[in-house]
């Protein structure tokens, strides 16, 4: 129930949910994760970063734990006026180090689907710079969304697309 709370947009609700879950089970990692996301969601960086600086680490470690952590991570992406990185794409569109930051910027302002084209042109044009920044990101991205969720199996169809053809 917390969950569908939580996708429907009410996070309050779906932090209070969740906190009563974990109250009634400390070491759930499902309930962990659920209410550190719906943390960020409310904007309660600070404490869902505490949460997740407590947790022993077998419980840090479990996948619902990881994806609230790549929300956190993702949601403390500074927001920025994106218009000078959009002039400098403008004048080079192989100005890599713009475009990563758009995408932060954007994924920061919850367009998601921006962020993925910006990260998936940059490993469309330089695979490898900095180390394949653009494509550990951009899995960061899926993971904060929830592997099995829908839209994150199209995106890594279309990473998958640009890294084997």
């Amino acid at each position: 129930m917390a969950e569908e709370v939580l996708e429907a947009g009410d996070a309050p609700r779906a932090t209070n949910i969740f906190q009563q879950i974990r109250d009634m089970a400390p070491d759930n990692a499902d309930a962990i994760g659920g209410l550190i996301r719906a943390l960020v969601a409310s904007g309660e960086l600070d404490q869902a970063r505490e949460i997740l600086n407590d947790l022993p680490p077998e419980i840090g470690s479990r996948q619902e734990v990881s994806r609230a952590r790549a929300a956190l991570e993702l949601a403390a992406t500074p927001k920025v006026d994106t218009s000078p990185l959009e002039q400098r794409l403008a004048a080079n569109p192989d100005d890599h180090e713009a475009r990563f930051e758009l995408a932060g910027a954007k994924m920061a302002g919850g367009d998601r689907e921006g962020a993925a084209d910006e990260l998936l042109e940059i490993v469309k044009r330089d695979r490898e710079w900095h180390e394949g920044a653009a494509r550990k990101r951009f899995l960061q991205l899926l993971e904060a969304q929830g592997l099995e969720d829908p839209w994150s199996s199209a995106q890594r169809r279309r990473l998958s697309a640009l890294l084997f053809t």
